[in-house]
């Protein structure tokens, strides 16, 4: 990703609310459907044969259950593709994947502690759980864009959501499905 020149940009960098962003997102997606959809091939197709299999043999709950640990070290070669591709008109799906090799570890170790600290937060009422979940929702895009470790991933992901908690609630709730 060298030599990047953010004039070349096609997306105009501003402060935008969320269905501008849920525009441009899809958008972005129609126009590069088709390394979209290679990558798909490449990462969701084993996630979901694996996911199968652990149906089959341990039952649902345990399939759900790895669908959803499965699902945060997925989301990364996405991410990483569609930041390159902001910038870049070609991109290497190798490229995107070893980068999201490189990023796997720290992504799972950051997940697994903002699991663990939501379970904590559940512990005691509903309503910690639901801002502890509000503040780390862009973690793994910091981590795998800005290769930040634990740490300081989780402090910029807090500072990131201070002072915004209606919009990344609904981030959350887009992204869980809700």
């Amino acid at each position: 990703m060298s030599g990047i020149d953010v004039r070349e940009a096609r997306v105009v960098l501003r402060e935008r609310r969320l269905l501008d962003v849920l525009d441009l997102a899809l958008r972005f997606l129609v126009a590069h459907a088709a390394p979209y959809a290679a990558l798909s091939a490449i990462v969701l197709v084993p996630c979901g044969v694996a996911t199968l299999v652990v149906a089959v043999q341990a039952g649902w709950g345990w399939a759900f259950f790895l669908a959803l640990c499965l699902s945060s070290i997925a989301e990364v070669p996405f991410t990483i593709l569609g930041s390159r591709l902001v910038f870049e008109p070609d991109v290497a799906l190798e490229a995107v994947l070893a980068a999201s090799l490189r990023r796997a570890p720290r992504v799972a170790m950051v997940r697994l502690l903002e699991g663990v600290a939501v379970v904590i937060g559940a512990t005691m009422l509903l309503l910690p759980a639901i801002w502890i979940a509000t503040m780390f929702v862009f973690v793994t895009e910091i981590v795998a864009l800005e290769g930040a470790g634990v740490t300081a991933s989780m402090s910029r992901a807090q500072r990131m959501s201070t002072g915004r908690f209606g919009e990344t609630f609904m981030v959350l709730l887009a992204v869980s499905g809700l």
